[in-house]
């Protein structure tokens, strides 16, 4: 039989040969060779006549089983590495050292579940074949790994390229009278959920239960926006939470009443994904990204290192609103959002461990205002929550942004070369109260900009980090 191909071979493509021209069985009328291209890298070569066919039927009921986690699954992994995915049982493996065997062992189940569902080579039953994971990262674009090549691809484009492939598998198999076959065609054919609960459930990462929940309390108020695209600021979230306190933050981040998105943050964000871009391909570091991105935004707004800068003017300046609400989780400071039917919002827990001070809100602020211009859409969905379990590395961006956007790097290493032994407490509470940062961020920042301090000072500074970061744990 002739090849049918399948998507684009410089992006994601297939070639697929039937074996049979006809036959009567679910595996024979399946049987056949199949090749993926990622990036114009063949990961599963041909094969072809006179080579191992395989029955592709496991293809099809693996897309029968996981379609909705690769569809809905949004935003990446379920322990926030942010890694792709052929390196997160290494990264999994180094963060698992520091843990108990109990939560080890939890989570390492929660990410086996997880790469199986986004592994196509997960079909293939009692044959190895390389990995080809697909990630959606975020509502408009998927992740393609495989064979070490990793690519960012439209959503649209995968979803179409694998829909294709399923559908002539579907159409081969369409003759066949058997339960085997019967089975496969039905779960294909209700791949995709259309419950609205069901794709809330999945893009949260929690039950169908707790979803309904929290759609009982969100309905009200969000109706006009379907609640999913926004729910991975849920996944980010303890696991501990509480359904009503989730609930409790989505309704704020989902209510519609809110004006329309201004130009001036739409003309910002552009330029701060621009500068990102730039820092990056110069192989800046993840924190130096976040520097560069903060003392560009200083100079659009014109405040000089010397000056303070006024989060509360710029967000409001921009257009986006910042909702109060207070829920019992001091592990989560926040959530934003921004996307389509959602102009950006911050929605600012007053009992978070951070935001619940006056300086602690104004990072938080500022850490929010990062995701917004550069994250949202983008590295991220369309929503964050900043929780421990937000991506990490993408957090290191963010902190290091809201650190030089609220002091400077200049002004501490200014201090750090002038700072007497001895005055380093004094120091901490002037730049503190002149500057609206907290204890904490000022050590961070003296800390970094320690090697201008003296020998002596130096010691200080390291001395008061480390007590600093004990209180932390």
């Amino acid at each position: 039989m002739s090849r049918q191909s399948f998507g684009k071979a410089s992006s994601l493509g297939f070639v697929l040969q039937w074996e049979h021209d006809h036959a009567t069985s679910s595996v024979s009328a399946s049987r056949g060779w199949l090749s993926a291209t990622v990036a114009d890298v063949e990961v599963w070569p041909f094969g072809g006549p006179g080579t191992e066919s395989w029955p592709w039927i496991e293809l099809l009921e693996f897309f029968g089983r996981y379609w909705r986690y690769i569809e809905f699954e949004v935003g990446g992994d379920p322990l926030g590495l942010d890694v792709q995915p052929d390196l997160l049982r290494t990264a999994a493996e180094q963060r698992w050292r520091s843990l108990s065997e109990e939560d080890s062992d939890r989570e390492e189940e929660a990410l086996l579940v997880y790469l199986r569902s986004h592994n196509l080579a997960a079909a293939f039953r009692g044959a190895s074949a390389p990995a080809l994971y697909i990630v959606r990262r975020n509502v408009d674009t998927a992740q393609v790994t495989a064979d070490g090549v990793n690519v960012e691809l439209p959503w649209g484009e995968v979803r179409d390229t694998l829909t294709a492939l399923g559908a002539a598998i579907a159409a081969r198999l369409e003759p066949v009278r058997e339960p085997r076959s019967e089975n496969a065609r039905a779960q294909w054919a209700s791949r995709s959920p259309t419950e609205a609960s069901l794709r809330l459930a999945l893009a949260m990462g929690r039950s169908l239960e707790d979803a309904r929940r929290v759609e009982a309390v969100c309905e009200d108020k969000s109706r006009e926006i379907e609640l999913w695209p926004f729910a991975v600021a849920a996944r980010m979230a303890p696991e501990r939470m509480s359904v009503e306190a989730l609930a409790a933050l989505m309704v704020e981040l989902c209510r519609p009443d809110h004006p329309q998105v201004s130009s001036r943050f739409l003309e910002l964000r552009a330029n701060a994904q621009r500068i990102r871009g730039t820092a990056e391909s110069q192989g800046l570091r993840r924190y130096e990204v976040g520097q560069a991105v903060a003392r560009w935004l200083r100079h659009v707004f014109g405040t000089g290192p010397e000056l303070r800068f006024d989060i509360d003017q710029a967000l409001s300046e921009l257009g986006i609103e910042i909702r109060a609400v207070s829920v019992d989780e001091p592990a989560v400071d926040a959530l934003c959002a921004f996307g389509p039917s959602r102009p950006p919002v911050v929605v600012l827990n007053q009992r978070g461990v951070h935001a619940s001070s006056p300086n602690g809100r104004r990072a938080t602020l500022a850490h929010e205002l990062y995701h917004l211009l550069v994250d949202l859409g983008t590295t991220l969905p369309y929503a964050e929550a900043n929780s421990v379990r937000a991506p990490r590395f993408i957090e290191q961006r963010a902190r290091a942004f809201a650190a030089e956007l609220l002091l400077p790097r200049v002004v501490a290493e200014q201090t750090a070369a002038a700072v007497a032994v001895g005055q380093l407490t004094a120091e901490t509470r002037r730049l503190s109260a002149h500057y609206g940062a907290s204890r904490e961020l000022v050590t961070l920042q003296l800390y970094n900009a320690r090697e201008r301090a003296s020998a002596d000072a130096q010691r200080e500074i390291e001395s008061e980090y480390a007590a600093l970061r004990l209180q932390g744990d």
